[in-house]
């Protein structure tokens, strides 16, 4: 693990099929603000729009996000294109970005004993105790993830930064479909 980043307020983002869930901590543990955003129609655009104004308001020292790189990555191609959209946005306002593989989430919960989502962000309620009212109760087997859950998955984000998880600071690659995957551009 790198060196525990304490003292570094953060905006962590976690994208959701429909959103996304995002936390602000000024330094270990000091929530700010919470909350999730939705977007009905043209998803994208409206999520980089409001994590730029969620970065325009509160002006954290860093953005920090999944790794959309991250050879373990299974998430959409249109997430992974939002989440390039967001590090592009953020650094071209200036802020710095940082972005955590999801394997490296799980392990850095795994030595608590966390196994799954609903395990780590009950564990993140217990940290940090200003979110334990909006914890879902555990995914039922043919039920959607509750949207709440990405408020949680950004917490996570947070906490695995703040704890030396390994991240990348440099730019992502330029290509928002490392696979090769065909997008429109927007």
């Amino acid at each position: 693990m790198n060196t525990p980043r304490r003292d570094t307020s953060l905006l962590a983002v976690q994208p959701t099929s429909r959103g996304f869930g995002f936390v602000l901590f000024e330094r270990w543990l000091a929530l700010v603000d919470w909350g999730s955003c939705t977007a009905r129609t043209d998803r994208n655009a409206r999520c980089v729009h409001h994590v730029a104004t969620l970065l325009a308001h509160y002006h954290p020292d860093i953005l920090v996000t999944e790794d959309p790189d991250a050879p373990a990555c299974r998430r959409h191609p249109r997430i992974r294109n939002l989440l390039h959209r967001m590090h592009r946005s953020a650094s071209d306002r200036g802020f710095a970005t940082a972005a955590i593989g999801r394997s490296d989430l799980v392990d850095a919960f795994a030595r608590l004993g966390d196994r799954n989502k609903d395990q780590i962000a009950a564990t993140v309620a217990d940290l940090v105790p200003d979110l334990a009212h909006r914890l879902p109760p555990p995914r039922r087997v043919g039920h959607s993830q509750d949207e709440r859950l990405g408020i949680f998955d950004a917490a996570a984000l947070a906490l695995a930064y703040h704890a030396g998880a390994p991240s990348r600071r440099r730019p992502l690659s330029t290509n928002p479909h490392p696979h090769g995957t065909p997008h429109p551009r927007a």
